[in-house]
């Protein structure tokens, strides 16, 4: 009876056929679903997974390769090997420059394409990072011309956080920075990284109190939901800022 019973299921099986290719907008459905699940890097990589697979089925599907971007771009801030997290930020940065490829007037694959490009400079080095400036800012200016809000002004958060890394010979400045941050918090006033950035610009600019203000404000403040990993992360950060720049 036990060996009828497994010729039936090979039979049904044989009959089935091979299994229908997954629909590429389900793919990114189940990816978007992963990435809400990012704080487990697992989930955040399976993301990164089903972005491409989606792409490699849709060579044209915009969503895909934006999204694979930004899995990419949390993966590599989240990983601490240097090489790991160089190929992460390259592979976004690929991914990016395709989604601006397919539609240049869209705001997503600017701004990522941004992002990733100032992430890879970061964990190249210095003199790496100063040698992409000018192509961070134009996919940022780029970005701010479709659509400067985005995603609670974070076009606003990255500019200003450009200015502040960058030394003031190469065209950095503290008060640009506080201006584009200060800027970004008109959009929204609970986006953790901007306070966080934003204490850092005042701490450089001397603004002691106020600095320290705006970290109690990120410490006591709610998270938007959809960056609960992002604000949980900025929040640790802040605790450990507040407590050294209270010792001075």
């Amino acid at each position: 009876m036990a060996m009828q019973g497994t010729l039936g299921l090979l039979l049904v099986l044989l009959l089935a056929g091979p299994a229908a290719p997954q629909d590429p907008a389900a793919l990114v459905a189940e990816g978007d679903a992963h990435y809400e699940q990012r704080e487990d890097l697992d989930r955040a990589r399976l993301a990164v997974e089903k972005y491409r697979e989606a792409a490699r089925r849709d060579p044209g599907l915009y969503d895909a390769r934006w999204k694979a971007a930004k899995a990419l771009f949390f993966v590599g801030r989240a990983v601490e090997a240097k090489k790991e997290k160089t190929r992460a930020f390259a592979d976004a940065i690929a991914e990016a420059k395709e989604a601006v490829r397919l539609r240049p007037e869209s705001v997503e694959g600017h701004f990522w394409l941004a992002a990733c490009t100032g992430e890879y400079g970061q964990a190249r080095g210095v003199l790496k990072s100063l040698s992409l400036r000018n192509d961070i800012l134009r996919e940022l200016n780029a970005a701010i011309r479709i659509d400067d809000g985005f995603d609670c002004g974070a076009v606003y958060v990255a500019m200003g956080r450009i200015y502040f890394k960058v030394p003031r010979f190469f065209g950095g400045s503290l008060a640009r920075s506080r201006t584009y941050l200060e800027k970004a918090g008109n959009y929204c006033s609970r986006t953790t990284t901007n306070l966080l950035y934003l204490a850092e610009t005042y701490w450089a600019l001397g603004e002691r109190a106020l600095s320290i203000r705006t970290l109690e404000r990120l410490l006591e403040i709610e998270p938007y939901p959809t960056v609960l990993p992002e604000g949980r992360r900025d929040k640790a950060d802040a605790a450990r800022l507040l407590e050294e720049y209270r010792r001075r």
